[in-house]
């Protein structure tokens, strides 16, 4: 985000306000002068969705070991309903920011591989991971119990008011035939 003439003092204090349970490894603020860089998309060779489980939480906070996991949700997690998208190549589907996108049900893992490039002489180079996604979260209450109605870009609010609708195109609806064919 640039914060360019955003801060009025010397304190470069920010608020990140999220949903509980949620963490930033590092945030940070970069006050030096701009530099040139070179930016490089790289999308993703190979997406697998799968099942991997649940990982064990520990007390407050609630952090995952993610080396701990057994096969059963945790207690007080919901069951949704509707069709999430079948296991598998679901490359094609992080490909770009649209409406098609993976509905992953709690306890689906997806693993990414991407093509390596080597760093030229002289530069560094850093990572960062775009994505973009709709959460609902692991608690009956908060996420009610069925995964429609799908969202979509172009809705003004979550869930969406009457006359607006997930776009139902043929396109949209051969995405759906697809990848949204492992029903709960």
């Amino acid at each position: 985000l640039d914060l360019t003439g955003k801060f009025l003092t010397d304190d470069y204090s920010v608020r990140i306000g999220f949903m509980a349970d949620v963490r930033f490894d590092y945030v940070a603020v970069d006050t030096s002068p701009q530099q040139s860089i070179i930016v490089n998309t790289i999308n993703p060779a190979s997406a697998d969705l799968h099942f991997r489980g649940y990982s064990k939480v520990g007390p407050v906070p609630q952090i995952p070991d993610y080396y701990t996991f057994s096969v059963t949700p945790p207690k007080g997690y919901s069951q949704p309903s509707g069709d999430f998208t079948r296991y598998g190549d679901v490359q094609p589907l992080l490909t770009e920011t649209d409406d098609m996108f993976i509905i992953m049900h709690h306890g689906d893992e997806i693993s990414v591989n991407f093509d390596s490039t080597t760093t030229p002489e002289g530069m560094e180079r850093s990572f960062f991971l775009y994505a973009w996604g709709y959460y609902k979260n692991k608690y009956e209450a908060v996420s009610g119990d069925t995964v429609e109605p799908l969202p979509f870009k172009g809705m003004s609010t979550y869930p969406y008011p009457v006359g607006e609708s997930y776009p139902y195109d043929p396109e949209h609806i051969a995405y759906i035939n697809e990848y949204n064919t492992r029903h709960y």
